[in-house]
This record gives C-alpha cells, structure tokens and sequence, in this order.
C-alpha cells in the first residue's frame, strides 16, 4: 500500500558497510521529506516490524533524532551480529498532505532478507484511518505529496555509493509483480520496465501462453532488446500519453499515474503493441526441441563415417 525502494549498494563491500549505506539512505529520504513529515520517535525491531508476528521491541527512547541513528547506536542495543541482520529500523511520525489533513506515517529499514525481498530495502507508508487506507491514492490526488515524493526519489537515486535502485509505489506489495497495480516506478535501468511486463504476464492468465513461448529465453536479453527498441521514440512517448502517465527526468526512468488505472492500461498497451509480437516472432519450446533433436540426430550419423 506504500512506497517500496530497492537499494543498489556496491560490490564486495562488508556487511557493515552495507547496512551502513541502507542506514543512509533510510536517514536522507527521512530528512528529504522535510516538514511533510514530523518525526515522533525511532524504533528498532527484531525477528518482525510487529509483535503479532513475533517481533521484540527495543525502544531507542523519544529524544533520538534521525541524525544519530549510526552503526555505533545499532551496534549497543543489538549486540549479536546475527540479530543485526533480521532487524527492523522504524521511524514514526505525522504527515501532512497539502489540505491541511494529518496522517500517521512511517518509514521503515528492512535488514531481514526474507522481509527485504517482499517489502523492500525502505517502506515508506501510511497507517489505514477512515476514509484513507492508501498512500498511493493520495499521492495520485495530492500535488504537493506526489512532488514530495519524486523529490525524494530523485535524491535517493543520485546517491552515492549506495543509492536506490528500483522503486514501486502501488496499491500493496504486490505491486512489485503486478505492474498494474502501481502509481508510480522508479528503475535505474529502463530495460526493468521491461521486465516488470514479463512479471505480470506470468499473473495475467490470458498471457500464459507467451510466458511459456519465452522459457527458453533470457529475459534480461530481451527485455533490454525490447526497452531499446522503443526508448525515445515518439510512439513510446505517444503511448505515454494516451495512459495518462507523466515520466520525470530523474537518471533512467521514474513513471508516474495521473489516474488510478494507468498502470493497468499502461500494461495492456506494452503487452499488445511490443512485447506481444517480440514473443510470437520467437520460435516456441516445441520447435527448439526439434532443432536439438534435429542437430543430434544429424551428429549421430555424421558419426558413422568417421
């Protein structure tokens, strides 16, 4: 239901440079909200973010700021490496939408694996309260919060060296596999756009058939192959459009919904104008079988005469 970012960090750095470099950018996106978000307190979590899920509280206290959450701080209140790396950093606080209304919010560090690969690296989100249960339907409606958010965005992927990578805000975290549940992605590559087509096809029933085609396939090939295709020309930019999706300047591609569906139509119109005859131009599973039975076959009786 919130806003969940995926963070590229580089290669062969510690495990404490890591987490210091997740810890990072959890504090600057904190920050880059500036007065739409009034901190309240700063939490850490162990085994899960709540205790119905057998997490264990260890209360940081009210007067820790965002600017001294380090390592260091981490480090004394979970002594044990391994807890370190199922924790959970929580800040709580109040947002403020350009009406004048007040939501409870929260942002949120994902140190646990399993967690991270559901949720994300960073959550950032609103606690459901009468007629609100989505952060994504209020960043679609309220001008000043969706250009707090992109300005968030854009700073978070300009980081260095750890810095976001992808970015999914949509209506719950399935919107990380169904593209057509998003409001808003932020890839650093535009070939992932590419590739979040192939994920909600394995979800869409009618374009089970063409997942099938592509198994023999790399995906990162193709989708590459297809997002260069059709990067930058003027039918992409049409096709934009016409969903009612608005890109932003911001390093590769950040998409964003002016209407609730644009995804979903966004979605259709990628899978049956591009990548739809990509994949039927393709020779299916059956006929590249054939070709391998065919060219051992023909090394079988080449092998008779040697």
């Amino acid at each position: 239901m919130g806003l969940y970012a995926f963070i590229r960090t580089p290669p062969r750095t510690s495990p404490a440079e890591r987490l210091e470099g997740r810890l990072h950018l959890l504090k600057e996106l904190i920050l880059s909200l500036g007065d739409d978000f009034r901190l309240k307190s700063i939490s850490l979590w162990v085994k899960a973010p709540v205790k119905s899920l057998g997490g264990q509280l260890i209360d940081l206290g009210p007067d820790v700021s965002v600017e001294e959450l380090s390592l260091e701080l981490i480090r004394s209140r979970v002594k044990r490496a391994a807890a370190r790396r199922g924790l959970f950093v929580e800040a709580e606080g109040v947002l403020f939408l350009g009406d004048g209304r007040k939501m409870a919010a929260y942002v949120r560090l994902n140190l646990s694996k399993s967690w991270r690969d559901l949720y994300g690296d960073i959550e950032f989100d609103v606690y459901a309260t009468g007629n609100v249960s989505d952060l994504t339907d209020l960043v679609i409606a309220d001008h000043e919060l969706r250009m707090t958010v992109i300005g968030v965005l854009k700073h978070l992927a300009g980081m260095n060296p750890a810095r976001v990578r992808d970015a999914y805000l949509g209506y719950g975290s399935s919107c990380i596999d169904d593209m057509r549940l998003l409001g808003l992605v932020y890839h650093d590559k535009g070939s992932s756009l590419i590739r979040d087509v192939f994920n909600t096809m394995s979800l869409d029933e009618e374009a089970r058939v063409l997942v099938r085609r592509m198994i023999p396939y790399n995906r990162r090939f193709l989708a590459r192959a297809i997002w260069e295709a059709i990067e930058g020309t003027e039918g992409f930019a049409d096709l934009l459009d016409r969903c009612r999706i608005r890109r932003e300047e911001a390093g590769s591609l950040l998409l964003l919904a002016e209407r609730i569906n644009s995804f979903r139509r966004f979605y259709d119109a990628l899978l049956s104008g591009y990548v739809e005859p990509v994949i039927k131009e393709l020779p299916s599973v059956e006929a590249m079988n054939r070709r391998i039975r065919d060219a051992i076959a023909s090394t079988l009786r080449l092998d008779k005469f040697l």
